[in-house]
């Protein structure tokens, strides 16, 4: 009798063991399942920017980042075909890709798209950049849009007196002036190459020199980092990415399109470049 309970006392103890051991196996199961299973899709939230960069669609832009980053998504793909437009515009486009928390790619596209001018840097700005087939960017030299003399000409000086400079001690000619500008954006077009590794001697020639250049030069050049025939094509060709930091995409990601809603609000309305009220000093386009 004795030997019986001392026999079930082990018997006991191990039983209790192995329960133990099975306790903690069936939490660690738990806790692999739960860092395994399937994610929610991402959504891939695109951004259809249609003609001119202006005020009304620069504003348009900014609130579709913002909803998208409100949404979650795994990425917002700016899908372009512009021939450009004002730099203020783009210059606030560019602000909010670089801001967003939610990865942008630009994408030029359809087949016969364009990313000219402002759409140039806009491609440069993103995260990643892709052209479908048959598309072109480049010709990114700013342009006054008041013609070639934006500014009244200066008095002449009088005679045995040098030319006049202005008050930060500069030229103030119209090739003066433009010379800043295309030295600003030619600056800015090589930092933006440069945030994301592509091809910068490209970029600045882009403005200094207007160069364009089809979608299969630009990737065998660099300046952009995938070639892409539709949307699930560029999703399934992003998926991994390591331009695109952080970007989660997979290939069944759904979409979610953010279409230009330009009726309502002036604030709201697209704003036609070239329509823009003058303001004191030249504004500058792309």
């Amino acid at each position: 009798m004795g030997w019986r309970r001392t026999a079930t006392a082990e018997q006991s103890q191990l039983i209790i063991r192995c329960l133990l051991a099975l306790l903690v196996s069936a939490g660690e199961l738990c806790v692999f399942w739960s860092g395994v299973s399937a994610e929610e899709p991402r959504v891939a939230a695109v951004i259809a920017l249609d003609g001119s960069v202006g005020p009304g669609t620069a504003g348009y832009v900014v609130r579709s980042l913002s909803e998208a980053q409100r949404l979650e998504a795994g990425a917002a793909v700016l899908q372009l075909d512009t021939p450009g437009g004002l730099d203020s515009a783009m210059r606030e486009i560019i602000r909010a890709i670089l801001a967003s928390p939610v990865p942008v790619l630009a994408y030029v596209a359809p087949s016969g798209a364009r990313a000219a001018s402002a759409g140039t840097y806009i491609v440069y700005a993103a995260a990643l950049a892709a052209m479908a087939p048959g598309t072109n960017l480049g010709a990114a030299t700013p342009v006054s849009l008041f013609g070639p003399t934006p500014l009244p000409r200066p008095e002449k000086a009088p005679a045995g007196e040098g030319r006049k400079a202005d008050h930060f001690g500069t030229d103030d000619s119209p090739s003066a002036l433009l010379t800043k500008v295309t030295n600003d954006a030619a600056a800015y077009m090589r930092g933006l190459a440069t945030l994301h590794g592509r091809n910068a001697e490209w970029a600045e020639k882009a403005v200094r020199e207007a160069v364009s250049l089809p979608y299969d030069a630009a990737l065998a050049q660099h300046v952009i980092d995938l070639v892409a025939s539709d949307l699930p094509d560029l999703l399934a060709k992003a998926d991994g990415a390591t331009s695109c930091s952080g970007c989660s995409l997979t290939r069944r990601s759904s979409i979610c399109c953010y279409w230009p809603e330009y009726s309502g609000s002036p604030s709201s309305s697209r704003i036609p470049a070239c329509l823009r009220p003058a303001s004191s000093a030249p504004s500058v386009c792309w």
